[in-house]
């Protein structure tokens, strides 16, 4: 009985924070943007969630460069992303991916994927609601709050991103981050070629 008691405090308390920090997104003072060295980042926030649970991990190549972003409201939405990916995947076998595309432009990408049983196509914009579950039964035992993608969502608009669920031809589910704001690291060649050609 202690125990029930001391899980449904714990869930109550990540309710009310949950909540509260929904309430900050919408001040002007939610962010402190700063300079984020890309890889070293995502590297440190992805070593620290793949210790959380048995899956197969993959992380894609990420682009070097500095991504101007509150580095702490990135890494919240990010391990929300991740831990509802590790959620709806199977122990051992489930696939949990992040991959970082970078455009061409200032704009950046973190997609997060899984095979997982994926989001019904009549739910993919729902999801971001706060308090919506696609599997309320589920979520509610494993002490979800139903506003883990309804922060992420507040999170990326106050970076002037977005969040969206994306196509996956396999089953499973893509979530696409889009913030902007980067500024890719030049290569040894546009280096050269900016400096021009060299004196003999």
């Amino acid at each position: 009985m202690e125990r029930l008691v001391q899980a449904e405090l714990a869930r109550i308390t990540r309710l009310v924070d949950d909540l509260l920090l929904l309430a900050k997104a919408e001040r002007t003072q939610f962010l402190r943007l700063e300079p984020i060295d890309l890889p070293a980042y995502v590297k440190e926030l992805w070593d620290g969630m793949s210790l959380l649970a048995d899956r197969r991990f993959e992380l894609g190549p990420v682009p070097a460069g500095t991504l101007r972003a509150d580095p702490d409201r990135l890494a919240q939405a990010l391990r929300n992303l991740l831990s509802n990916a590790i959620a709806h995947t199977a122990p051992s076998e489930g696939l949990v991916r992040l991959e970082v595309e970078h455009g061409g432009t200032d704009h950046l990408w973190f997609v997060v994927e899984d095979d997982g049983p994926g989001i019904p196509s009549d739910q993919r914009e729902r999801v971001f609601d706060r308090f919506h579950r696609t599997d309320a039964a589920r979520d509610r035992a494993s002490g979800g709050t139903g506003l883990g993608l309804a922060i992420v969502r507040a999170i990326a608009e106050a970076h002037e991103g977005h969040v969206v669920v994306g196509h996956r031809p396999e089953s499973g589910t893509r979530i696409e981050l889009e913030l902007p704001r980067f500024t890719a690291s030049r290569t040894r060649e546009q280096n050269a070629e900016l400096a021009g050609p060299t004196a003999r």
